[in-house]
């Protein structure tokens, strides 16, 4: 009986989508083609160079060496290993998904139990100082120290959730990882596994941009023909982390300042869909990740109103420009210093992982 109800469900929503769908062609249209221009312009630029340095500074070893000034705080603050202090260092200055994917990386090298990487993700899996500041903060909102403060402030969120979850995680046996470790022979084979699965991942980000763009258009189109914009706002806040901030700006007011600042905190189920790609391989839970995401989400609106409570009279009240903006050059200067560390600190074939069993 489940499974007829189920189907009739299919039978029912599916064919109604698709005529909504063929209806509204040149406005779904429209919304691939920006979905498109910022994965050429913005998402392409600032992440595919990150997702392959992060992959090999993962699979050669050098997280222990990135993230060794950082090792004793997160050990102690978050109680993970040393060797994720890499994670955390590259997702606060990369990016989502770049922490979930180096989390992947360092479970499936062996350095990482389950558990440790399904925490590992949200406290590693922050937007990037590139849109934050520049997109979110100049072009939508036209206030650089809003952009600033909401980039601290989803740091801060991350660290203290994790740090509260693990302050009051449940003890459990002592958990090994039991998988076999990938196999590579040298620092080349490093290399070209690194970009060919970046190059994967990143043709997957860009798919899931195009059609959570295309959903949150249709809902929008919908919500707003019946006068529920609020609606609107929330489910592209929900849904979508680019497009989520643009309506929410748009809005204005205080419902705006918190969906922007719920939208940075939350991610977006494009975000998650995004890290389920690189996590369900290896058998990695999200479960934690939308708990602390949700909660995160929620202390970033209400930091986000409490900011514009603050500075009202300083900031603009909705959207004034495009979120297709050009790749901030500061931001290109920071993909070539840990391009200069990797190729300043290469590690012998010897480091790299081999099978053991």
């Amino acid at each position: 009986m489940t499974k007829s109800k189920s189907q009739l469900k299919n039978i029912l929503w599916i064919p109604a989508a698709a005529i909504f769908l063929f209806m509204c062609n040149s406005a779904a249209e429209e919304s691939v083609r920006e979905a498109l221009d910022l994965c050429a312009r913005v998402l392409i630029p600032s992440l595919f160079p990150y997702m392959v340095i992060s992959a090999l500074i993962a699979r050669t070893g050098a997280a222990k060496i990135l993230g060794a000034p950082f090792a004793p705080i997160v050990r102690r603050m978050f109680r993970l290993p040393g060797c994720s202090s890499g994670a955390v260092l590259l997702g606060v200055l990369c990016g989502f998904p770049v922490g979930a994917q180096m989390a992947c990386e360092l479970y499936l090298r062996g350095d990482l139990t389950k558990r440790e990487a399904e925490r590992l993700i949200p406290l590693a899996n922050c937007a990037g100082p590139a849109f934050v500041m520049e997109v979110v903060g100049v072009c939508l909102w036209n206030n650089r120290g809003f952009g600033i403060f909401l980039y601290i402030i989803q740091i801060l969120a991350a660290w203290g959730v994790s740090a509260f979850a693990a302050r009051h995680e449940k003890a459990r046996k002592q958990e090994t990882n039991d998988i076999s470790p990938q196999t590579v022979d040298s620092v080349s084979g490093c290399i070209a596994n690194a970009v060919s699965s970046a190059a994967m991942s990143m043709l997957k980000i860009c798919g899931f941009i195009v059609f959570f763009s295309v959903l949150v258009s249709m809902l929008r189109r919908i919500f707003s023909h019946f006068g529920l914009s609020f609606l609107a706002a929330c489910s592209a806040a929900i849904l979508e982390f680019t497009a989520g901030c643009r309506t929410a700006a748009e809005i204005g007011g205080n419902i705006g300042h918190f969906l922007t600042g719920f939208a940075v905190g939350w991610s977006g189920l494009s975000v998650f869909s995004q890290c389920l790609t690189l996590t369900a391989p290896a058998g990695i839970s999200l479960r934690f990740a939308l708990i602390s995401k949700s909660i995160q989400g929620i202390l970033c609106g209400m930091a986000s109103c409490l900011w514009f409570a603050v500075h009202s009279g300083n900031t603009a009240v909705s959207c004034i420009a495009s979120v297709s903006a050009e790749f901030p050059a500061w931001a290109l200067h920071l993909e070539i210093v840990l391009l200069i560390f990797f190729c300043l600190c290469p590690l012998p074939p010897t480091l790299c992982r081999k099978t053991q069993k």
